[in-house]
């Protein structure tokens, strides 16, 4: 009877990986992809450091990926596939969390929820920290759940590690730990001392990230995050169906009878549901209440909630007889199949600008980036290419002077200037510098138009000019067998 629930849990993971390997690499890396990955491909953990010290998240996912990128690449499949084996393996670990709260359906059923989820697929094909930080969350839960019911040592130092890692990776892991302290001080008043302490620990090892976290929030958002949802109706509608996924109230619904117990004499919560009760609840109503006072609403920082809540929705359904447990399933799995929820952020065509421009440079050429926080994906794709890798200026417009010297442009020949999103024009300084245009390119996208300009320093003449976008500086006469070309 072993072997049944072992094959059906890997089927599942087969599931979860035929929906995010097929086409890995296809989609272009979008911005926070590409901040992650140039992050990543820093010399040094030190300077990883230096680098998230700018962002908005812990470090410790960026450290996995720098040291993941020396062992398999920096391709974009390699780096992706992090997040892919972290999405495999938190299916894994709501099975084995299902199982030992409640059964083996319960976890069965939760894994297939999640590998179905749409807003699970999203974050699994991204070279993000949310894969890593969901697979933390469940770790966390299951591990305080077996430090819960016997709080041995061995078992106290799991729950630390976990929890520490869980906070070194997403901030909002510690709503999640403070859900469960009071899970613990509900359930064990007794053994609350027990947990505190666990919890201290957990605090005295995040302490020297503490100053790090003030300055990039006090400091340097004191008004908040800028991608964050404003407290408002409209924004509570698109965490429900972003998190619960279409129709809400069907999932919601399912959610919300896991937690009583649904089918059974007793509708009081026990303390399993209300393990992963408290921790959808209370980390939920600490992050809209948080929005009020620092914008920082998000449904990506609170994917960390899909295992407890899934698993609550496991819960209800496996409480069904076979055949209408069967059918709950299908239709859970139909909706999680065709119905969008979660649909991928805008991706623009780096790839495409990176290979125009590589095709058409010679070695000595630079490339002049409009700072942008988008233009780090870019920045990826250019760098790839070996020839131009330390031709690469990024040029930061919040900085004076507004324009480029003579020393950042070097002897350089001639020079490609990107530029997204941004008003400003800084040909007028290259100008200054005996530069002249010779080419002229736009890509249109759903955010901004990407202007591409080809500057070159002149020959003693131009030989031809076509038009106002194009001029011929210089050309070469080469003999062939059969011709002249």
């Amino acid at each position: 009877m072993k072997s049944k629930p072992i094959a059906l849990i890997t089927a599942l993971l087969v599931v979860g990986a035929l929906r995010l390997l097929p086409g890995l690499d296809d989609l272009s890396l979008w911005v926070d992809e590409g901040w992650s990955a140039i992050t990543a491909d820093q010399d040094t953990l030190p300077a990883v450091t230096d680098m998230v010290v700018e962002d908005v998240h812990p470090p410790l996912h960026l450290y996995l990926l720098h040291i993941w990128r020396q062992l398999t690449g920096t391709s974009v499949f390699a780096l992706r596939y992090m997040a892919v084996l972290a999405t495999l393996l938190t299916a894994a670990f709501i099975y084995r969390l299902g199982s030992d709260l409640f059964d083996n359906q319960t976890g069965l059923i939760a894994s297939l929820l999640y590998v179905t989820h749409d807003l699970v697929i999203v974050l699994g094909q991204e070279v993000r920290q949310y894969p890593l930080a969901m697979l933390l969350s469940v770790m966390t839960v299951w591990v305080y759940w077996r430090f819960w019911t016997e709080t041995s040592w061995q078992r106290g130092v799991a729950f630390v590690v976990s929890g520490a890692a869980l906070l070194w990776t997403l901030y909002w892991g510690g709503f999640v730990l403070l859900s469960l302290a009071v899970h613990a001080m509900v359930t064990q008043p007794r053994r609350v001392v027990r947990f505190a302490s666990a919890n201290l620990v957990i605090g005295i090892l995040f302490l020297p990230w503490v100053p790090i976290l003030l300055q990039q929030t006090v400091d340097d958002l004191p008004e908040g995050i800028g991608h964050a949802l404003p407290a408002e109706t409209n924004s509570y509608e698109i965490l429900a169906f972003q998190l619960l996924g279409r129709p809400e109230i069907f999932w919601g619904i399912l959610g919300i009878a896991g937690t009583f117990h649904l089918g059974r004499r007793r509708w009081w919560p026990d303390a399993t549901t209300m393990l992963l009760a408290s921790v959808v609840g209370i980390t939920l109503a600490l992050s809209i209440a948080l929005n009020y006072f620092y914008a920082s609403l998000s449904f990506r920082n609170l994917a960390i909630l899909l295992p407890p809540f899934g698993l609550l929705v496991g819960h209800t359904i496996a409480r069904f007889r076979s055949y209408e447990r069967a059918i709950l399933v299908l239709i859970a799995v139909a909706f999680g199949l065709t119905l969008t929820d979660a649909g991928p952020p805008t991706r623009l065509p780096w790839p495409r600008i990176a290979n125009h421009i590589t095709h058409h440079s010679r070695a000595d050429d630079v490339v002049l980036i409009e700072t942008w926080f988008d233009t780090y994906a870019f920045e990826y794709y250019l760098e790839d290419v070996e020839s131009i890798r330390s031709q690469v200026r990024r040029r930061d417009e919040n900085k004076a002077p507004p324009g480029f010297t003579g020393d950042e442009v070097g002897a350089a020949q001639g020079i490609w200037i990107m530029r997204f999103a941004s008003d400003t024009d800084i040909r007028p300084a290259l100008h200054d510098l005996g530069f002249v245009d010779s080419g002229s390119f736009q890509w249109q996208t759903p955010l901004s138009p990407v202007d591409l300009w080809r500057l070159d320093r002149p020959a003693e003449g131009l030989v031809e000019v076509f038009g106002t976008e194009i001029a011929l500086n210089r050309y070469s006469v080469r003999r062939q067998p059969d011709g002249v070309s």
